[in-house]
């Protein structure tokens, strides 16, 4: 990492150059301490096939300056076909990282373009991140979902027994979907899963093409429908209860979507994607990296860089919500009403917990039906108190009352953007038909928030 001389102009930035397995994803932040203002930009590029670590040089000088230009930043210069970063003052970069996944042979490889030497993002390191997730998160339990195009790892975070949430050692579990069952699956998947009508073949070429081209975003209808059953159907064999159980109990997590395929599908698809592939109900917090930050921010917990927030790295944060197993009600009755009261402020820590504290705007009305997903955007933090109807119940709510009705209530704070109530049948059943998914799965998916503009940091 290099120096900066804009920290004693009262500004900073640092780019993040990720090389993975067939892509190459900048990171941009910035930040004005005299305004107290922070941004950050981001792009993910596949590469050429046949790409070697030592034709990485050539491709920074082709797509940086471009990169550059498009964002107005003025960070490389070029002269007689040489293009190197430039580190100086103003819109410029005030810090470089480069970090390569271990496929690459990265011992001693410096960049010209960069001008520095790559840090190996191992194994070891990533697990040595994600132990620190929940201290930086202040989470009981965090599940780390990372969907590489070779394998699926899910890291399921959490302190062993010693009395309290907060103490004890940090355990980390991994259970993998490996690179030779993603190869054979393309084969495996059933109809009944898809909301397209696709003959069996073409849906074992289109997977394997993806695959092998390791796409960075899908623009077609069909190609997304085929990749989100492709990810549910991976996931839906994990055999881990505690990641089963991951939202059903009283201390509520987070779930991490991350890797390579998570650019690949909009949010709102994806969402879907994993909360039914690993069949999460409950209540927990979701969030998704869709643009290749999390090895970034992996680097700088380990010490290795300067800090990134968790806001550069996640656009947005969910809450979800769900019925429990046998108590979803009837398809189409209402499943609940309830009112959701948001603060300004944000701050839910001192709550009493059998009290609703008066909002610092009016209560919203909100109503769900069963069989179906809702979602509502919310800004400020504050609680979402739900009347279930009588077949209805949400798991793991606190029970409250307010102008002397019971609700079931959960807090959200500051971080969510919105309130995911999930009230579909469990276990979740797709088909029997591609007609009658093509109606349900689109309900669904319209249903999710849709991915908002990035906020400031």
């Amino acid at each position: 990492m290099q120096s900066s001389s804009l920290l004693q102009m009262q500004r900073d930035s640092h780019l993040f150059v990720s090389l993975t397995r067939g892509t190459l994803s900048y990171l941009l932040t910035a930040s004005d301490y005299s305004s107290a203002a922070s941004w950050s930009e981001s792009l993910s590029i596949p590469l050429p096939l046949g790409f070697m670590l030592s034709d990485l040089d050539d491709v920074l000088a082709q797509s940086l300056p471009v990169w550059a230009e498009s964002i107005g930043w003025d960070i490389v210069k070029c002269r007689n076909d040489v293009c190197l970063l430039s580190l100086c003052e103003g819109d410029c970069v005030g810090g470089v990282s480069l970090l390569v996944s271990p496929e690459y042979d990265a011992d001693e490889f410096r960049s010209l373009v960069l001008g520095v030497h790559a840090y190996t993002a191992s194994k070891e390191m990533t697990i040595e991140a994600i132990s620190r997730y929940l201290e930086v998160l202040e989470k009981p339990r965090v599940l780390v979902v990372d969907l590489g195009w070779d394998e699926i790892a899910v890291y399921h975070v959490s302190r062993g027994h010693s009395g309290s949430s907060r103490e004890g050692r940090v355990v980390v579990r991994e259970s993998c979907v490996e690179e030779e069952y993603l190869r054979r699956l393309p084969g495996l998947i059933k109809s009944n899963i898809l909301s397209v009508s696709l003959r069996h073949d073409v849906v074992i070429d289109l997977l394997n093409n993806v695959r092998a081209r390791r796409i960075v975003g899908a623009q077609s209808p069909h190609v997304q429908d085929v990749l989100r059953a492709y990810i549910t159907s991976a996931l839906i064999n994990m055999k881990d209860r505690e990641v089963h159980t991951f939202g059903t109990g009283s201390d509520r997590g987070i779930v991490l979507v991350s890797g390579e395929m998570a650019q690949a599908l909009p949010e709102p698809v994806l969402l879907l994607s994993v909360i039914d592939g690993l069949q999460l109900r409950g209540t927990y917090e979701i969030a998704v990296d869709g643009g290749q930050r999390m090895p970034a921010w992996n680097l700088t917990l380990t010490g290795k860089s300067l800090p990134l927030s968790p806001n550069v790295v996640f656009e947005n944060t969910y809450l979800y919500i769900s019925t429990e197993r046998g108590a979803s009600g009837s398809r189409g009755r209402l499943a609940f009403r309830g009112l959701l009261a948001e603060r300004h402020d944000g701050d839910v820590s001192n709550i009493d917990k059998n009290t609703v504290v008066p909002p610092r705007r009016d209560p919203r009305m909100i109503v769900g039906q069963c069989g179906e997903i809702h979602s509502f955007s919310v800004s400020g933090g504050g609680s979402v108190l739900l009347q279930p109807a009588k077949s209805v119940f949400y798991p793991n709510l606190e029970r409250r009352r307010s102008d002397g009705t019971e609700y079931l209530a959960a807090d959200f704070s500051t971080a969510v953007d919105s309130i995911i109530i999930d009230n579909r049948e469990i276990p979740i059943r797709y088909g029997p038909d591609v007609h009658t998914n093509s109606r349900k799965i689109s309900g669904w998916v319209q249903g999710l928030p849709a991915k908002m503009k990035r906020r400031s940091i």
